[in-house]
């Protein structure tokens, strides 16, 4: 019997809608279009150069896109990239078809919002910080490429362990084990 994969919707509303972004994370960018999410705001976080996305009136929107067919590997790799700055919420979104879809959306902790400053440019980040991201964050993009290929990475690592969550409260971990040294990654 083959049991076929459940695919997820995410929106998302920073670093990610830019294709060149979600090709290092996901090594591939998926099917997307664009979409509004009501009762939220886009903000800067001070010293940062991504966003965070936090609760607000019912009268704030956001414009973002989502993305389609997210696999369950994908969807946990998303949660590492996204840290512990941020929670996982199932929110509607409306497509620019006109429909409203349920997506994961990746929301800022609200006992951090002290760190939220001003507001947040994607077009500013394209054209003065998405150069230097992709270049900060192209090691952790190699290194998940290792645990969902099996390949050796850049780090040279021999084994790589998905390990499900205990409780419904924990996370899941990635477990990559190199000749040089061994790193966990917490997955929502």
């Amino acid at each position: 019997m083959i049991v076929e994969e459940r695919l997820e919707t995410v929106f998302v509303y920073g670093t990610l809608l830019a294709d060149e972004v979600t090709k290092l994370v996901l090594d591939r960018v998926p099917a997307s279009e664009p979409a509004i999410l009501q009762g939220y705001r886009r903000f800067g976080i001070k010293g940062r150069m991504y966003p965070a996305l936090a609760k607000a009136t019912a009268q704030d929107s956001i414009e973002g896109k989502v993305l389609h067919g997210i696999t369950f590997h994908e969807l946990q790799i998303l949660d590492e990239y996204e840290d512990d700055e941020y929670y996982k919420d199932t929110v509607q979104v409306e497509t620019a078809s006109g429909s409203s879809v349920s997506a994961h959306v990746y929301v800022w902790q609200d006992a951090l919002r002290y760190k939220l400053a001003g507001s947040w440019s994607y077009e500013g980040f394209r054209e003065h910080d998405m150069e230097q991201y992709l270049q900060i964050h192209a090691p952790f993009a190699e290194e998940v490429k290792v645990c969902t290929s099996g390949e050796k990475g850049v780090a040279g690592a021999a084994r790589c362990f998905w390990i499900a969550p205990t409780s419904p409260k924990s996370r899941a971990r990635i477990l990559l084990l190199s000749d040089k040294q061994t790193k966990t990654y917490r997955l929502h």
